[in-house]
């Protein structure tokens, strides 16, 4: 079932003319787990960002198989002081948990769309709610209000696999002699 919150941020969606469907799921705060669940990519989903700046707080939605090239991003929003939000930031700013971020903050003073969100057709991304997803169409992300894309990403993790949630690590070095 999806809670109150998560139906007025929908309500919230609506407004601003930004097509989307739920996804429901098990609670779930990882986000490999939920691309996992939901059969996708890390190229399929997004996740947003908050970052504090001299004037306030910004928010970044990168695809998920992305991370930010921050040298990229201090060149265009000026040069000011940049950080990740602390989790009590976050908190008090949107008045979610941590991990729980929303694609549309409207308490930022602007939001900052990667261009390879726009890649993809659809994006799944956070409701606020560990057991809801939402897919976004992302051609109407730039609906969101004082928004704007920009190429701050760069891709980290490269497949055309389905999460697997298993991990290794190619080091280079194998035993090829006596390991006592």
């Amino acid at each position: 079932m999806v809670d109150k919150n998560v139906l007025q941020y929908l309500e919230e969606l609506k407004k601003l003319g930004i097509n989307h469907k739920i996804v429901e799921h098990p609670y779930l705060k990882e986000v490999e787990d939920v691309l996992k669940y939901c059969n996708l990519t890390f190229a399929d989903g997004a996740s947003t960002l908050v970052y504090k700046v001299d004037d306030g707080y910004i928010a970044i939605i990168r695809r998920d198989d992305c991370k930010i090239n921050l040298k990229k991003l201090k060149k265009i929003i000026g040069g000011n002081i940049l950080e990740m939000a602390t989790d009590e930031e976050f908190t008090k700013l949107t008045g979610l948990e941590p991990g729980a971020a929303r694609i549309f903050i409207p308490q930022v003073i602007k939001t900052y769309i990667d261009e390879k969100i726009f890649e993809k057709e659809y994006v799944q991304a956070g409701s606020g709610s560990f057991t809801v997803s939402i897919q976004y169409k992302t051609s109407e992300l730039l609906k969101l209000h004082r928004s704007e894309k920009v190429n701050i990403s760069e891709i980290k993790i490269k497949t055309t696999e389905t999460s697997t949630g298993m991990k290794r690590v190619l080091s280079g070095i194998r035993a090829t002699g006596r390991l006592h």
